[in-house]
């Protein structure tokens, strides 16, 4: 008997090459205006 679950997945990286900005508000907002974005195109809940 196997207990485990096996599953394939993607990883995005993602690099803003010259563009330096130290505000940690900006980078949040950033991330979750793409979750929110991803999550529409692929119509899943982000719950």
């Amino acid at each position: 008997m196997d207990l485990g679950h096996e599953y394939l997945t993607d990883i995005l990286l993602l690099e803003f090459v010259g563009y330096d900005n130290s505000d940690e508000g900006f980078w949040l907002s950033l991330l979750y205006a793409m979750l929110e974005g991803i999550s529409s195109a692929l119509d899943i809940s982000r719950g």
